[in-house]
């Protein structure tokens, strides 16, 4: 695993001399975001990384999904619209309205934006940025910004909603109207699975914290991917 107790961030250990300029350019860019958003990027990291290792992807995949996870979020910056970074960071206990609800949803474009004008040109990022708000099969409640349907979702996008959800669902860090546990998270995978999620993936991710469940609580499991999103913030700054 890229995460793991016996030798944590193989990611960075394995990435090879070609691409650490690419890298450090990632870690400038999540150095721009805010700290709340920042904090759930960096969560989502690990969680993404946890249900793409139970998903059986390669260490190559995983490597793509990782900067994904650290990026998914970088239209939310205040290098594209400084709005959005003061409502992002505000979080859920604001009550947005109308423009600033459209405002959000534009976070989506302007990340793609920012990523192609740093020419981070790849694709699978790109299409995971643009594509982690759409539904999988949900006509009533279509995502954005294009109503995507099923595999017309990157394959990374459709990996990436699961742990963009669990960890906004019940994270501390934002002020969310009603917080929940990680039971009540992964209810809703099953609950919403061929829906709002990929029934595959949504499978995968719920079997993986059911049985983590079984050994750890919900506040130590929280604490465990808090303990590596901060290890993972020393190395970007540390490395890169």
């Amino acid at each position: 695993m890229i995460f793991n107790n016996q030798k944590q961030y193989q990611l960075f250990d394995y990435w090879s001399n070609n691409e650490r300029p690419f890298f450090r350019k990632i870690a400038l860019l999540v150095s721009a975001l805010g700290p709340i958003t920042k904090g759930h990027c960096l969560r989502v990291a690990v969680i993404a990384d946890w249900i793409a290792v139970a998903f059986n992807l390669t260490f190559e995949q995983r490597k793509e999904l990782f900067i994904l996870s650290l990026v998914h979020d970088i239209g939310k910056s205040d290098l594209k619209n400084p709005i959005v970074k003061k409502l992002a960071e505000a979080g859920r206990s604001v009550q947005f309205n109308k423009d600033e609800l459209a405002i959000m949803r534009k976070h989506v474009i302007d990340g793609y934006e920012i990523l192609k004008a740093c020419r981070i040109n790849k694709n699978n990022i790109l299409n995971g940025v643009l594509n982690h708000h759409e539904r999988y099969n949900d006509p009533e409640r279509p995502g954005y910004p294009n109503k995507l349907q099923g595999n017309e979702i990157s394959f990374y996008a459709r990996l990436l909603t699961l742990a963009d959800v669990l960890e906004a669902r019940t994270s501390i860090l934002r002020q969310y109207r009603s917080r929940i546990s990680i039971e009540e998270a992964i209810e809703d995978f099953c609950n919403r699975k061929g829906k709002k999620y990929d029934p595959a993936m949504a499978k995968v991710a719920y079997e993986l914290f059911n049985e983590k469940l079984k050994y750890e609580s919900n506040e130590g499991i929280l604490n465990e991917i808090g303990v590596l999103a901060d290890e993972i913030d020393k190395l970007l700054s540390q490395r890169f």
